[in-house]
């Protein structure tokens, strides 16, 4: 691969790598029901590091993707591979705290997604 091509598809992966996020900031992460209150991502995002027990811990994601990226541009690409990985893991770790999410106490339904 020559060097005008790395180049191109590096700057193509960073945008749209940006554009995703981007996009998910605006979009409902959850929403509860009998309230009709529903959260955004920037919510999540900005407010997220409020609280780093149960769920709250695959937040960790949001500041390793962007250390990622930041890896991926400097051209250092196996610690991005590396740290890239590990945010996909923290923000998997949200679903073994899927039971946080049912308020069996309140009555209230809530939908992820």
């Amino acid at each position: 691969m020559n060097i005008k091509s790395w180049t191109f598809n590096k700057t193509v992966a960073l945008l749209l790598s940006v554009a995703l996020f981007v996009v998910s900031l605006f979009t409902v992460l959850y929403s509860v029901d009998k309230e009709n209150v529903s959260f955004r991502g920037y919510e999540a995002f900005l407010l997220g590091w409020m609280d780093l027990s149960g769920s709250g811990i695959a937040w960790i994601a949001n500041p390793l993707s962007v250390v990622a990226l930041f890896l991926f541009a400097i051209n250092r690409l196996k610690a991005a591979y590396i740290v890239g990985i590990i945010a996909v893991l923290f923000a998997l770790g949200f679903i073994i705290y899927e039971k946080n999410f049912s308020t069996e106490n309140m009555g209230d339904q809530i939908t992820v997604g």
